[in-house]
């Protein structure tokens, strides 16, 4: 979505309220299932500075840590920036991508705050067996058909009993 700033850029210190829908298919690779809308704030102050905020959420589609089954996860965003919309680069001297003349693009300006904010890990529930190394079973589901090999060492072997022992208890 773009929002058209020509309106704000006459007047000095005049603030608007945008009701914006963003439309993000994919967040960062991961498939989107909910996004509402948000209100994002604009203010002007001089010569093109802008003060922009505003939050919200979406929901997005990413894979287990363990056992890479999908899991919806909500993400949280907030976006509260002062840039010169004149500029190339912001005052930590990222680039400014998401506005373009006077038009701001939504989509653009939001994908950041969401990345910033995706969860490092995510598991399906936190006693996740994983998948087999060997066949890519999710264990979640039963075990494998692996056999289960000797260990050349006594500390081997008393690491894989530990390692089968707890698998069947869960």
């Amino acid at each position: 979505m773009l929002i058209d700033l020509t309106e704000l850029f006459p007047y000095e210190e005049k603030t608007k309220e945008y009701q914006v829908s963003y439309d993000l298919e994919l967040a960062d690779g991961y498939e989107v299932t909910k996004s509402d809308s948000l209100v994002l704030t604009v203010t002007h102050h001089k010569n093109h500075m802008l003060d922009i905020s505003g939050a919200g959420e979406i929901s997005v589609l990413i894979p287990c840590g363990r056992c890479l089954e999908p899991v919806e996860s909500i993400v949280p965003f907030s976006v509260d920036m002062h840039i010169d919309a004149n500029a190339k680069t912001d005052e930590d001297g990222d680039d400014i991508f998401f506005i373009e003349g006077s038009e701001l693009d939504v989509n653009d300006l939001l994908i950041d705050e969401i990345r910033m904010n995706m969860p490092m890990k995510v598991l399906c529930k936190e006693d996740c067996r994983g998948i087999c190394f060997r066949c890519g079973a999710n264990l979640n589901h039963g075990s494998c058909s692996c056999e289960v090999e000797e260990a050349p060492t006594r500390m081997g072997a008393a690491l894989q009993k530990a390692f089968a022992d707890a698998m069947n208890k869960k």
